[in-house]
């Protein structure tokens, strides 16, 4: 007969990892999606956030977010599309750690009234902590390991008869 509190662990943990990777979704959704209410709900109160290897800022929630709604505005950055890969979980309580490797495609506004495509790709390292209203970010550090900016083309699909 299979030890039920090791059974019961091991569900917990398999819980929690799912809870971790919705999070890391919804920060991805929150920023593609420009809602700033959203990518400061993901955070624990106390976050830190450093862009600092990706073209930005280090600091608190409320700073960074502040940042992102003026540097990513429907104007200049219209289009994005945050994909997650690779990701590792690790989870010791009510805090844990993730790993996860990202993709980045941004449509930006060349100010003339063309866009160009900014690839970024890289990986997210966080923090974690379980608080009243679920897991939360505590702390991310995101490093680009390549960048590539270039025309954005729009490719016709033929048609096969």
């Amino acid at each position: 007969m299979a030890d039920t509190s090791d059974i019961a662990g091991s569900l917990q943990r398999l819980v929690d990892r799912a809870d971790i990777e919705d999070l890391l979704a919804r920060y991805a959704r929150a920023c593609d999606t420009k809602d700033w209410e959203l990518y400061r709900a993901v955070f624990t109160p106390d976050a830190v956030i450093d862009y600092t290897k990706a073209y930005g800022i280090r600091g608190p929630v409320a700073e960074v977010s502040t940042w992102m709604a003026k540097l990513m505005t429907p104007d200049y950055v219209p289009k994005t599309q945050h994909m997650l890969a690779n990701v590792e979980v690790t989870v010791d309580g009510d805090s844990g750690s993730a790993h996860a490797y990202y993709i980045n495609p941004d449509v930006r506004s060349d100010g003339a009234g063309g866009f160009g495509l900014l690839l970024n790709g890289g990986y997210y390292t966080v923090a974690v902590r379980r608080t009243p209203e679920g897991w939360r970010i505590a702390r991310l550090v995101a490093e680009i390991t390549f960048s590539h900016s270039g025309d954005l083309e729009q490719v016709q699909i033929r048609q096969v008869e």
